[in-house]
């Protein structure tokens, strides 16, 4: 928990641990992220402070005991006042949490000795808004998706630094990117993207539209989806809410409402919802099963409908309210939704919420138990903000892995396939992905129109799994192009324009 400038460490019966509470130099206002990140098997802390009317920003590194990591703080200036919490995750795979987080105009990956790992930092055109991992290869491999002030691009990064991809354009007629999320929503091992954009040239904004979009195709069928209210303005949630094998995406917006969709475009009955004298909601929704009965439940702060109060409002699956709905505490969360677990290791839920008072700023931390309703991870899909300690915001991260750095949970190639190019047309480069149910010797060869071989992409073993080749067709002429895959007796080919 962090208040003002203090990190507090509490046991179960909310006592500091020894050597905590720690302070920063200024105010600390998101998150702290939890993992171990120096390899010796405990927990370590990472915050970031916000000077106030400066430029001066810094990132922290303790150890369980509350010891200062050496080379730590480390200096992380920002001209405005948009510091995003630290994601940690072993980005280097020597099994260990490396730091994630983001400066004026770059963003950068350092180790626990505050060294930037080789590549990084990356410089871009502008100060990220928003950064989370993904897959979009459905390896055992992560990509890290950033969106950038002033800009509807999402630009995608290998760990190593490097680009895993032209800039994907999130945009719809006069419509302005205003927050993204991704997650693999048909479990096919490549993460679609949910984008939320508000109407240009209107503020306050009067409509806003979402759609989904995949990064390689651009948007899906059913989207993109427009609402006569204010906008989306923070990351969504994920959850198999209907038990039918894919994600639903759950998120509020400005005005207070709380909206569940399918995949396809279309709501899920009973939503959307709004509670009694909603005003604002908080970030992204928590998920979980709250009262036992298998089905999921979700949460919804009403931040600002109170002056004096926060109201926690909960949400079966069917739009219907839960019968203790809704949870009242003092003061306001501050945009902060609670965080789901067993924290006494009884078995049973607790849940954390912490609030501050607008009036003397002072923080407190609330705990609820919930008796005989057993804390089982994989009915807590999104149980926290950012779905984990690690502030990753990805669906996929190993559930509750708040021990380690866990490689997530891949989902292996079912048959053999060759999909779409993207893009298409393309000038000059554009990428093709391909998987394997198993591993075979493939070929990827490029032929023109007239059936001649221009190039070999690909002749090798590959394992099986789901695999990116991309082409450079600079020194081709503009025509259609064939590309033709070979694994074993099995071929498949798709057809491409260069068009220059």
């Amino acid at each position: 928990m962090n208040a003002h400038n203090k990190v507090f460490i509490v046991n179960k019966d909310g006592f500091s641990l020894p050597g905590w509470p720690q302070e920063t130099t200024y105010r600390i206002q998101q998150n702290a992220s939890i993992a171990d990140i120096d390899g010796d098997d405990t927990l370590d802390v990472v915050v970031r402070d916000r000077g106030w009317g400066t430029s001066d920003h810094f990132l922290y590194a303790w150890n369980h005991r509350g010891e200062l990591f050496p080379g730590f703080p480390v200096e992380a200036p920002l001209t405005t006042n948009q510091p995003k919490t630290p994601t940690l995750f072993d980005f280097n795979g020597d099994g260990t949490a490396d730091i994630l987080f983001n400066k004026e105009n770059e963003l950068v990956i350092i180790d626990h000795t505050g060294t930037p790992l080789p590549g990084w930092p990356v410089r871009l055109k502008n100060r990220p808004r928003h950064y989370q991992l993904a897959s979009l290869t459905g390896n055992d491999s992560i990509q890290i998706l950033v969106q950038i002030n002033s800009c509807d691009s999402l630009y995608i990064l290998n760990p190593d630094g490097t680009f895993f991809m032209e800039p994907v354009h999130l945009h719809i007629e006069d419509h302005f990117l205003s927050i993204f999320s991704a997650a693999d929503v048909d479990r096919d091992g490549i993460a679609e993207i949910f984008a939320g954009m508000y109407k240009l040239g209107i503020f306050p904004p009067e409509e806003y539209a979402v759609a989904l979009f995949s990064p390689f195709h651009g948007i899906l069928p059913g989207w993109p989806q427009y609402f006569s209210t204010e906008y989306i303005s923070q990351p969504c949630s994920w959850a198999d809410l209907t038990g039918d094998g894919q994600l639903e995406i759950i998120w509020a917006d400005y005005t207070g409402h709380l909206y569940t969709y399918l995949s396809d475009g279309t709501p899920l009955p009973g939503f959307p919802v709004k509670p009694t004298g909603s005003r604002e909601s908080g970030v992204d929704p928590v998920i979980g099963d709250i009262d036992g009965d298998v089905d999921l439940e979700i949460f919804v702060d009403n931040n600002l409908a109170f002056n004096d109060s926060s109201h926690y409002h909960v949400y079966h699956h069917t739009g219907e309210e839960v019968s203790w709905s809704p949870l009242v505490t003092p003061a306001i969360t501050g945009f902060k939704c609670p965080a789901l677990g067993d924290i006494d290791k009884d078995g049973s839920v607790e849940m954390a919420l912490c609030i501050e008072d607008p009036y003397d700023w002072n923080v407190y931390l609330w705990v609820f138990t919930i008796p005989s309703v057993p804390f089982v991870p994989e009915r807590f899909p999104w149980p926290m903000h950012a779905h984990d300690p690690q502030h990753t915001f990805w669906y996929d991260f190993q559930e509750n892995s708040y021990n380690s750095v866990t490689k997530p949970a891949i989902h292996h190639a079912e048959k053999f396939r060759l999909f779409a190019n993207y893009p298409n047309p393309f000038n000059p480069a554009t990428t093709i992905r391909y998987s394997l149910p198993e591993a075979s010797h493939v070929t990827l060869n490029i032929y023109d129109i007239t059936g001649r071989l221009v190039e070999q992409l690909v002749n090798q073993h590959i394992p099986a799994g789901y695999h990116t080749v991309t082409w450079d067709a600079s020194s081709y002429s503009s025509g259609v192009y064939i590309a033709r895959l070979k694994a074993g007796s099995s071929i498949k080919t798709q057809k491409m324009v260069l068009m220059k």
